[in-house]
């Protein structure tokens, strides 16, 4: 496997993760109350900013435009 696919494999079990929270929040309270829509729209939203930030990272040289776009990707996910 080359290194990027890693990298992206490792950014899939790292969302998955982060989707478990909810569902054994779902477990122990009636308060969350998710369905699979929900699921499939946060993996969704996850992993573009995910990628996002990675591909700026690879492919932009210069930092400070490189931090501009990664701060405004991750401000974009915050207000969704």
């Amino acid at each position: 496997m080359k290194p990027s696919w890693k990298r992206i494999i490792v950014l899939l079990v790292i969302i998955g993760v982060m989707l478990l929270i909810p569902l054994v929040a779902m477990q122990f309270t009636e308060e969350v109350n998710w369905g699979l829509g929900d699921f499939v729209i946060t993996a969704f939203l996850l992993f573009a900013t995910a990628l996002l930030i990675e591909l700026f990272s690879r492919k932009i040289p210069n930092s400070t435009y490189r931090r501009l776009l990664i701060a405004l990707v991750l401000l974009c996910l915050v207000l969704l």
